[in-house]
C-alpha cells in the first residue's frame, strides 16, 4: 500500500514531537482516523495537537472524540459525547468540569466546631456584653 505524501509528513513530525510513538503507529491512526468532517489538514493539526498534550498517552487518541478535534467545526445538528457519568451530563465528555473538581478530592468543612472550653468562653464573652447593654453601659 502506498502511504500519502501527507500521512507520512504528518507522521514524521508527530513521532519527533512524540519520540515514544513509532511513525508506524501514527501512520496507522492517520490512514483509519475518521476527519470528523474535516479535511485532511484538520487530521494533521488533530495529530499534532494530540502529540503536544502530555495528558495523551497513545497515539491511538488522535482518531477519538477530544480537545485535539476543537479546531473543526461541528456539522450542524451534530452532538458532542457527554460525559457518562450520573449528574455530569451536561459536561461534554472530553473536557468534564465535574469530573475535575472531583479530582481534588473531598474538601474540608469552611467552618469547624470550636472546642468546648473556646464556646464557654465566648459565651460569658457575650453575656457580659449583653450585661452591660441591658444597664446602658458603653462596652
Amino acid at each position: 500500500m502506498v502511504v500519502p505524501t501527507w500521512a507520512r509528513a504528518t507522521a514524521e513530525l508527530v513521532q519527533a514531537l512524540r519520540p515514544d510513538w513509532t511513525v508506524a503507529a501514527v501512520l496507522s491512526v492517520l490512514e483509519n482516523a475518521p476527519r470528523r468532517g474535516g479535511s485532511i489538514g484538520d487530521l494533521a493539526v488533530a495529530a499534532v495537537r494530540a502529540a503536544i498534550d502530555p495528558d495523551t498517552r497513545v497515539p491511538a487518541v488522535i482518531g477519538a472524540d477530544g480537545p485535539h478535534w476543537s479546531h473543526v467545526a461541528r456539522p450542524v445538528g451534530a452532538r458532542e459525547m457527554r460525559c457518562p457519568k450520573p449528574g455530569h451530563g451536561s459536561y461534554p465528555a472530553h473536557n468534564c468540569g465535574a469530573c475535575r473538581v472531583d479530582s481534588f478530592g473531598p474538601s474540608e468543612p469552611v467552618l469547624k466546631r470550636l472546642p468546648d472550653a473556646q464556646i464557654r468562653l465566648n459565651a460569658e464573652g457575650v453575656g457580659s456584653v449583653r450585661a452591660i447593654l441591658e444597664e446602658g453601659q458603653q462596652p
